[in-house]
């Protein structure tokens, strides 16, 4: 048996255990909110990374634990981690992930002082590019340290909100979960037209237009263009759908054109067949949201792929997604869904045109 720390959703409890039941027998030894620390079989890792999780984010293999005193713990983790099988010739960095952040020094601050520690001892310390992680879950008054080689974890990462949160442009915290998806989902490469349903205020169409596309954002309401403009974003207003069309498909570069209208509102946005992305963070009903998106498939190209949050107004999440995939089903496959830590109450739905 091994330990594990398992990084979940906090919100659907049942489906989160249900699916890591599905893995492997387990006795849960701590548990706060998102986070677990489990026994179970060896080579969790390994069957989580090749199953199809909706829940689970990730996990990770504990090598050491240790209680942790009121006074005088970050000797007690750095000692904790110099137990640790660390490879010195392979570059890596250190992360400590504090779930309680009740204490006294911020998980931070314990990276700064352990990794400046193993550094002078001789680690190959590299923070952009590791082939290794060294890890740090405190939990409760105890701490769960491990190691790993990158290749052999489901996250390259111990931290995915402070991860992501180095790219937030300021626009919308929304946006994190779209370059979440963006990592998670392989879009190959795929670059051209998109559109951004239910763009308001414009963290999305941000982050596409950063991945290079000519973005068509769709929403009533107003884009932040103030923010947008600061950080050179080339952002227009159009009006009616036909003439949205006509100016992205002559732009060279990329592009935001913001269309203040509702889908229901648009038979036409000028680009048939031209869209090869689209994505839908619409903060309406899911199978409303669902439908929302088959009113503009005409503008989708084939293999056109779609990313769109299924929001789940209660927590029994397997009903919002059944009927989300029912209504889309015949004109996508649905290649995957997450629950991504940058999302609330909601999943995230990858799937391409038919």
């Amino acid at each position: 048996m091994s330990k594990y720390f398992v990084f979940t959703s906090y919100i659907f409890r049942k489906s989160r255990l249900t699916e890591l039941r599905s893995l492997s027998a387990f006795k849960i030894l701590d548990n706060f909110n998102n986070v677990f620390i489990i026994e179970a079989g060896r080579g969790l890792v390994e069957k989580a990374k090749e199953a199809n999780l909706i829940f689970i984010y990730s996990i990770f293999e504990v090598c050491d634990a240790i209680e942790l005193s009121s006074e005088g713990y970050l000797y007690e983790i750095e000692s904790s981690v110099n137990k640790l099988a660390i490879d010195v010739d392979v570059p890596m960095k250190y992360e400590c992930y504090d779930v309680n952040s009740k204490r006294g020094y911020s998980a931070k601050d314990v990276e700064v002082m352990v990794g400046s520690r193993l550094e002078n001892e001789g680690i190959k310390i590299n923070m952009e590019k590791p082939a290794a992680i060294a890890y740090s879950v405190l939990i409760n008054m105890k701490c769960y340290s491990g190691y790993s080689l990158v290749e052999g974890l489901m996250k390259p990462f111990l931290n995915p909100e402070r991860h992501y949160l180095k790219a937030y442009s300021g626009i919308s915290r929304a946006e994190l979960k779209l370059r979440e998806a963006l990592d998670e989902f392989d879009i190959g490469g795929k670059r051209g037209m998109a559109i951004d349903m239910g763009a308001a205020p414009g963290g999305w169409s941000k982050v596409l237009y950063d991945e290079g596309f000519k973005v068509l954002a769709i929403d009533p309401a107003d884009l932040n263009y103030r923010k947008l403009g600061e950080r050179g974003v080339a952002v227009k207003e159009a009006i009616e759908g036909i003439d949205a069309g006509e100016t992205l498909l002559k732009s060279e570069n990329p592009i935001i054109l913001h269309i203040k209208s509702g889908t229901t509102k648009l038979h036409s946005l000028g680009i048939p067949g031209k869209a090869c992305i689209v994505v839908n963070d619409m903060n309406i009903e899911a199978a409303e949201s669902a439908r929302s998106v088959l009113e503009l498939k005409d503008c989708f190209a084939k293999d056109c792929l779609l990313i769109m949050t299924v929001k789940c107004i209660t927590k029994n999440a397997d009903k919002y997604l059944s009927i989300t995939k029912r209504i889309l089903e015949g004109d996508f496959k649905i290649q995957f869904c997450r629950v991504l830590p940058s999302n609330r109450q909601e999943i995230t739905l990858f799937a391409r045109r038919i």
